[in-house]
This record gives C-alpha cells, sequence and structure tokens, in this order.
C-alpha cells in the first residue's frame, strides 16, 4: 500500500453553505472554532439547519416507495422537499420564496441549474441540502433495516460515504445523507472494490493528527479516515465538516471525491 505525507496550508476558509449536509448531531462550536473566518456562514448553515427540521414535523412522507430511494432515486420526494424548505423559507425570511418551489426542487433533484434570484442563490442550495437529508434520515429511521451489502455506497438511498471510522478490527462507513452507518472490509476500494494493495494508498497531511485520505489508483478516487481507537472523537458529520482541507489537498494530488 502506497502513503504519502503531504504539507498542510494552514487554515482553510471554505463557503460552508456548499459543502454542510449533515445536521441535528453536528457539533457546531468545534466548527466555528476550526473555521473562525466564517463564523457568519457556519451561523446561517445552523439557523437553516433548524428550521428546516421545524418544518419537518408535518411533511406527508407516506406512500414513498424505499426501493427507488435505494437506487438514488429520489423524484417521489420531490413533493415533501417543495413542501418543506418552502414551510422553512417562510419561518426564516418571514416571506414566500420568490422562485417557483416545485420549478426549484425538480431542479434539484435532477442535479439541473436552479433558476433562483442571483440575492439567494447562495442559500437556497443550504435549504434543499438540509431538506433532502432530514427527509432522507426520517424515511431510514422509520422504515425496516437497510439490509447488509459489500458496498461503498449506502443501501438505503444509494449515496457513497464520504467518511470512514477505523476501529482495531473493523471500519465503519457513514452515509452524508441518511446518516446509515455500516461495516466494510479494511483493504477495499469503496468505489470500485479494488483489493490491489499496489494500487491502494493513503496520505497524511503535516498538522492533522488521526485523520487520513486513502486512495485508489484503479478508479482514481479518495475517501477520509478516521481513527477512533483510544481516543475521543467527534461525530462523523463533524469530522467530515473539520476536514475538508484533507478534501482539497487529495485533490491537489489528482484524486476525486467520491460520486
Amino acid at each position: 500500500m502506497q502513503s504519502k505525507v503531504v504539507g498542510s496550508r494552514g487554515p482553510l476558509w471554505l463557503d460552508l453553505s456548499r459543502q454542510l449536509k449533515y445536521g441535528a448531531e453536528m457539533d457546531w462550536d468545534l466548527i466555528s472554532k476550526t473555521y473562525p473566518d466564517d463564523r457568519e456562514g457556519i451561523a446561517l448553515a445552523m439557523a437553516i439547519h433548524k428550521v428546516v427540521n421545524m418544518s419537518l414535523k408535518d411533511a406527508e412522507l407516506s406512500g414513498i416507495d424505499i426501493v427507488k430511494i435505494s437506487t438514488s432515486n429520489f423524484s417521489e420526494i420531490i413533493p415533501a422537499l417543495s413542501h418543506v424548505v418552502r414551510s422553512a423559507w417562510v419561518s426564516y425570511y418571514k416571506t414566500e420564496p420568490p422562485f417557483d418551489m416545485n420549478e426549484a426542487a425538480s431542479s434539484f433533484i435532477g442535479s439541473s441549474s436552479i433558476k433562483v434570484p442571483e440575492n439567494v442563490s447562495h442559500v437556497v442550495a443550504v435549504f434543499f441540502n438540509n431538506a433532502l437529508r432530514a427527509i432522507l434520515k426520517k424515511l431510514r429511521e422509520t422504515s425496516p433495516e437497510p439490509e447488509s451489502i459489500l458496498s461503498g455506497s449506502c443501501s438505503f438511498c444509494g449515496t457513497y460515504a464520504r467518511i470512514i471510522f477505523d476501529e482495531e478490527a473493523q471500519r465503519t462507513l457513514f452515509c452524508p445523507l441518511c446518516s446509515h452507518s455500516w461495516r466494510y472490509p479494511r483493504v477495499r476500494c469503496t468505489v470500485c472494490g479494488n483489493t490491489d494493495h499496489e494500487t491502494l494508498g493513503y496520505i497524511e497531511a503535516e498538522g492533522i493528527e488521526g485523520v487520513r485520505v486513502y486512495f485508489c489508483r484503479q478508479c482514481n478516487h479518495f475517501i477520509k479516515a478516521v481513527d477512533i481507537k483510544d481516543r475521543i472523537t467527534p461525530d462523523a458529520e463533524t469530522m467530515d465538516a473539520i476536514t475538508l482541507e484533507l478534501d482539497e489537498l487529495a485533490r491537489e494530488e489528482g484524486l476525486n471525491p467520491v460520486p
């Protein structure tokens, strides 16, 4: 297995509104300490997360086909997504959204450009990301336990894990959307399933202890892994958020994030 240590560039100030898809379990204070220059953006993400989860309470989720969800087909979620985002928007801004909510929800699910006024474009994705995660998490919690499969993608919603927790003899993957977790072999690419030691490796960054970037040269993807042996570690969501510098370093090495 290949290994490499790269230099840390110091604090990395990112627009967290593009990154945060996690929610209730996150340690917002730790995230704020990690990115002190982006406290305003973090406070906005936290406030939007709160109103989104309040708006989820009266969303109609019955009748949604869980089998389709498992293949990342989220089309049946669009009505609930529209309802939650509109309700959260009105709660936060005290006014109706200045765009067609159903059209925006359809575009978001279809990974198309969302047509919204420029002055609100920076927050629309934050509302939709939080709402999608909240809906998927609630659906998973109220559905039968997903079957255990040998895959780097979530068996409930089909989303690839972004982060791993490593222990002595086991490795646990975490879904960034529905929060499902599952066991996975230690020496195996989470994207293509490659088990060849010669084409698997990891990167360590100076100044960042206990977290590595594992990569595969067959598919050129990477995933972050946190060593949780003999240490107190924040939840997976928080660890992903406070180690965004490693994502940037991996990209500079020519690696791609999971699909």
